[in-house]
């Protein structure tokens, strides 16, 4: 029956509303993003809004402009694939280790996460990892010359490399015991490293021919 038909129709475009309202809201967004969430949004509307001024298009591109849906869907895939033009997946960033701001590691974090379309939460978490793992590497490691800042990204995974030249970073799987803590600097440095476990899915850290590298690896 139509009644019902109608019912289902609407119930499900509130449901997929509220859910493209909610992935939008846990992306980070720079302006390339923006415009395309907008323009596809505005071009959609525009069908309904004036029906007869598409009514000039080509036979073939009738489909594409005789539904807000199609249209709207079309124009957010074609304007998203443009705007990843010259967005790179890896981006580099030097740390003098005497100067150290964690203000420009969330500055930088925060704007590759918006130029990435990566999700909040993941982004946060990666800017904290990386801010504690300098302070750490920078009081307990004392590297020889500026860090080294990886952020590698894709639809799936987050990672980030610290590298510098120095003693490794110890990451113990365990939390060291509250005498540890207390009665040595040792221990302060083991529940930093321990600390720095909980907030990435993966930490590891390797050391080469005096080059430390601390890994770190988050699902997205």
């Amino acid at each position: 029956p139509r009644p019902v038909i109608g019912a289902a129709t609407l119930f499900t475009a509130a449901i997929i509303f509220v859910n493209g309202v909610q992935i939008v809201a846990s992306r980070l967004m720079d302006a390339r993003r923006t415009f395309v969430i907008g323009l596809s949004f505005i071009s959609g509307l525009a069908v309904d809004v004036y029906p007869g001024y598409f009514g000039g298009v080509p036979q073939a591109m009738v489909p594409i402009f005789a539904s807000s849906l199609v249209l709207g869907t079309v124009t957010a895939l074609v304007l998203n694939l443009l705007a990843r033009i010259g967005v790179r997946r890896t981006r580099r960033l030097i740390v003098d280790p005497g100067a150290f701001k964690p203000a420009e590691i969330e500055a930088f974090m925060e704007t590759q996460g918006a130029a990435w379309g990566a999700r909040r939460d993941v982004v946060d978490r990666a800017s904290f990892s990386l801010t504690q793992s300098i302070e750490t590497i920078v009081d307990a490691c004392s590297p020889a010359g500026p860090l080294e800042v990886e952020a590698t990204f894709d639809e799936f995974n987050l990672d980030l490399r610290v590298s510098y030249d120095g003693p490794p970073l110890e990451l113990p799987e365990s939390r060291p015991t509250n005498e540890e803590i207390l009665s040595s600097e040792a221990g302060e440095r083991r529940l930093a490293g321990f600390m720095l476990r909980r907030h990435a899915d993966r930490v590891a850290a390797t050391c080469k021919g005096g080059r430390t590298t601390v890994l770190f690896h988050f699902d997205h």
